[in-house]
């Protein structure tokens, strides 16, 4: 939606404005109070927004090589609010405070928009090409690789993507029934959507039942913030082992879901919360992880399709988690034993995924539904890079690499 209108920075600008948030506090009939926090769904709304544009963003303005790290460092930053809240809290106690403590730094965002760069990715892809090379000439000078550009390079570019989009215009558009109409996208795209709900289930159950693991409530809402901050470092080193996306998901998952499992079996206490916390610590990382992933596996025309299909499907799972802790009131170690067991078959159906790692990515639809797990490809990430002549790449229409040459773009 973004990315069809207005500037992206705009609408940035606007989604911070709702500050239902501040109101709720000063609220003192139900009913009234019901109805501002139901307005204040739309904060969320505007949040995740706001925070779908600080990943595109910070992806967009780095080279192809750091894209992946880039992604996963903005993700720790998250872990970091979820500490402070738990101490905000434990100082805090007076709920209205609390939420007016939470509710006014947003203000503070607005100020910062003007600060704010484009990425000359997403200008190029709106053809506003005067604006992007006024973007890449700046990096390129802080870099001190001016001299390395291209001459009249923002006019070759503007031509090679005129062609390209010429030669689209012609194609039929792509919409999500390709994703099920042929048997090998239809296969990974529900294997990839099963994975993305049973992630975020088990990742908003696990940060919803602090209270139910027999500690201090402030203490365990704290660790189950501060083991995302390790989870999230060792995404970047196991993305790019020799284990490569396939088996860290998986991994990561599957250590999620036996911790999950353990869990059941041991008494209210420090023990219970250290295993679900290492549970957490599992669904954390893999939640990072399989956004990459899907990345990876979807062809360039289907691959933000594919990945905001997945990730309503995670929204789902998220509206279902407190639901399903509502079980304990059946059988106490019910939710527990959905999370663990759920979690381990989606790490297993990982399993039947390609690998991604060191390989050319699919382009069309065709290479996609061909993308076979025995493929191979010449890319090799444990190639020591040579520093190269920094050149500007266009696929689809879209700038590729603006600012380095030192691996062609994966996502």
């Amino acid at each position: 939606m973004m990315q069809n209108r207005h500037q992206r920075i705009r609408k940035v600008r606007a989604s911070l404005f709702h500050l239902q948030g501040v109101t709720s506090n000063l609220i003192h009939n139900g009913r009234h109070f019901d109805h501002v926090r139901c307005c204040g769904s739309r904060i969320c709304s505007n949040i995740e927004v706001c925070n779908i544009f600080g990943i595109d963003t910070g992806t967009e303005l780095v080279g192809p090589s750091k894209r992946v790290v880039a992604g996963i460092v903005i993700e720790i930053f998250f872990s970091f609010g979820y500490m402070l809240l738990a101490i905000l809290a434990y100082f805090v106690r007076d709920w209205r405070m609390l939420q007016l403590i939470i509710a006014c730094p947003i203000v503070l965002f607005v100020f910062t928009v003007p600060f704010v760069t484009e990425s000359a990715r997403w200008l190029i892809s709106r053809d506003r090409y005067e604006k992007a090379e006024v973007i890449i000439l700046k990096a390129a000078k802080g870099n001190k690789k001016e001299d390395n550009l291209p001459p009249n390079f923002i006019q070759e570019l503007k031509k090679s993507d005129e062609e390209e989009k010429s030669k689209k215009a012609s194609e039929k558009t792509p919409t999500v029934i390709d994703l099920f109409r042929t048997p090998n996208l239809r296969i990974r795209t529900i294997n990839l959507m099963y994975n993305w709900f049973i992630n975020s289930l088990v990742y908003y159950g696990l940060s919803l039942s602090t209270s139910d693991l027999g500690s201090n409530d402030f203490i365990a809402f704290f660790i189950s913030g501060a083991v995302e901050l390790p989870a999230y470092l060792l995404c970047i080193p196991a993305i790019e082992s020799p284990l490569g996306r396939k088996y860290a998901t998986s991994g990561f998952e599957l250590i999620g879901g036996v911790a999950c499992l353990i869990t059941i079996f041991l008494p209210l206490g420090a023990w219970r919360t250290a295993i679900a916390m290492i549970g957490k610590f599992g669904i954390s990382a893999s939640f990072a992880l399989v956004y990459i992933y899907s990345a990876e596996i979807f062809p360039t025309p289907l691959r933000s399709t594919g990945v905001g299909i997945c990730s309503t499907a995670s929204r789902v799972a998220g509206i279902l988690a407190p639901l399903i802790l509502l079980l304990d009131e059946y059988w106490e170690p019910l939710p527990l034993l959905i999370f663990g067991s759920t979690c381990i078959i989606g790490g297993l159906l990982l399993l039947f995924l390609p690998e991604t790692r060191g390989r050319r990515l699919p382009e069309t639809i065709q290479e996609g539904e061909e993308f076979t797990m025995k493929e191979r490809n010449s890319y090799n990430f444990e190639e020591e890079e040579e520093e190269k002549t920094p050149q500007i790449y266009t696929v689809n229409g879209e700038i590729n690499s603006g600012y380095e040459d030192d691996v062609k773009p994966q996502l």
